[in-house]
């Protein structure tokens, strides 16, 4: 029995090792302020990266509100993710996207700012970059979040 849990312990320490340094999570939904007052970027996201393993999904849409409370969709964003890093409560994503029905590529950065005991004003952050395939920029967003991001860096809870 004692070189079994001696086994064990072997085989998560060397679990733990093997982790990328850039393992964890990231989900979020919620809106930005763009620089037109009139219009908000409303996204959806999650993503991560566990033992070289990267997936998720990114929607994103900058709609305009017209005073009569209708929503004109300005601009579209749909990212596959493809790459990933996480630091602290901060990651970065990026992949191939469609800006507009068009291929393009995308990078997004996100950070989880709030924490039990801050203060309500302490506000999440996304910003998103888009290139096209030839990599001129041609889109980019990014503020305070009105919503809720969270990042968790490392391995998922229970699995060292």
């Amino acid at each position: 029995m004692k070189r079994l849990l001696i086994g064990l312990v072997g085989v998560a320490l060397f679990a733990a090792m093997a982790l990328a340094a850039g393992d964890g999570l990231a989900f979020g939904k919620g809106t930005i302020q763009m620089p037109s007052r009139a219009n908000i970027g409303i996204f959806a996201f999650h993503a991560g990266s566990f033992e070289g393993t990267v997936r998720g999904f990114l929607d994103f849409r900058e709609v305009q509100r017209s005073n009569t409370g209708r929503e004109k969709v300005i601009n579209t964003v749909r990212l596959k993710v493809e790459k990933f890093d996480c630091v602290d409560k901060t990651a970065t994503f990026a992949g191939p996207a469609l800006f507009n029905g068009r291929p393009a590529y995308a990078e997004v950065f996100v950070a989880d700012r709030w924490h039990p005991g801050s203060p309500l004003d302490v506000l999440d952050h996304f910003e998103i970059k888009v290139f096209t395939p030839d990599g001129n920029a041609v889109y980019r967003a990014g503020g305070p979040v009105r919503g809720d991001i969270v990042v968790r860096c490392g391995p998922p809870p229970g699995r060292l």
